[in-house]
């Protein structure tokens, strides 16, 4: 079961389709973690590596939160 979960974020990956997720940071340590190898040691070479795997990364919370001004910005509220 891991290996086609491995597999299926791989193609996920290659496909470049925007990701789109709410406060979604911890859940793509997880994923990294899980299905593609340790967490580099810096922030600036997760960042990089993430951008290489998935390019288009939408955070509906960041968007709330800082584009919108909006205060409310648990999931139920937008």
């Amino acid at each position: 079961a891991v290996c086609r979960l491995k597999r299926l974020w791989s193609e996920l990956g290659a496909l470049k389709k925007p990701m789109v997720m709410h406060n979604g940071l911890l859940d793509m340590l997880f994923i990294w973690k899980c299905f593609f190898g340790p967490i580099p040691d810096t922030a600036q070479e997760w960042i990089l590596n993430m951008s290489e795997r998935f390019p288009v990364v939408f955070d509906t919370k960041y968007v709330a939160e800082f584009l919108a001004r909006d205060e409310s910005t648990y999931l139920q509220y937008l």
